[in-house]
């Protein structure tokens, strides 16, 4: 039966580390993160981690909770039990990495993932502002700009070209809901990229001002 989630490829390798540590380990890593203190990012999660998971290698504890914390948004966003949700994981894991997989115990695998994302430490609120960054229909991905001449020729194209016109030609990216990447094409001359800097330069200036009004609360702001 085909899975309704799809691990992104950056992740495998990383989850799959859980299944693949010892006992021992997996026991050090599961009490840890059971008393591990309210961490604002990956980084202060890893460095408390440290002294507190010795049986891991510092790469392989980078990568399971480089995993893990989005996982725990993603788990939490579709409402469904750990168990459900470790068991997409691994029915994802091995239709479309059988190899990468491969000498995993099932199981295993699946309750201690279960288990870990029962673990409010790696509720990284650095997690939260990515995903409120990011779930919107069309995410900005990238943009590119192609200046181009086009001669303006006379009815008689013979004649010589007397015109140019200078045109931005906009290449932008962006990812739908689904993550599928998208790209589309606008041309811009010289009058719209004026008034495209001054949107650009409101919208900064809006910025500035909602970051100063929140400045007496306690809220993080994030731009």
């Amino acid at each position: 039966m085909s899975s309704s989630l799809s691990v992104p490829e950056r992740f495998r390798a990383g989850i799959l580390l859980v299944g693949r540590l010892s006992d021992e380990s997996y026991q050090q890593l599961l009490i840890a993160l059971t008393n591990a203190p309210e961490c604002r990012t990956r980084q202060e999660l890893l460095a408390w981690l440290k002294d507190e998971t010795k049986l891991i290698p510092t790469k392989n504890r980078e990568q399971i909770i480089c995993a893990l914390s989005p996982m725990l948004r993603v788990q939490r966003s579709a409402k469904v039990t750990t168990q459900r949700f470790a068991q997409d994981v691994w029915n994802s894991l091995t239709e479309n990495s059988p190899q990468l997989a491969k000498g995993v115990d099932g199981e295993v695998f699946q309750r201690r993932i279960a288990d870990l994302l029962k673990q409010n430490s790696l509720d990284l609120a650095s997690s939260r502002v990515s995903a409120a960054r990011t779930d919107v229909e069309k995410l900005f991905c990238k943009v590119r700009a192609f200046t181009d001449l086009r001669p303006v020729f006379r009815e008689d194209v013979s004649s010589p070209v007397t015109e140019m016109v200078i045109l931005h030609n906009f290449q932008f990216g962006y990812h739908d809901g689904m993550g599928k990447h998208h790209e589309f094409y606008l041309t811009l001359d010289t009058s719209d990229l004026r008034a495209l800097k001054e949107v650009v330069s409101e919208a900064e200036k809006r910025a500035e001002i909602l970051t100063e009004l929140m400045k007496p609360t306690s809220i993080s702001m994030h731009k």
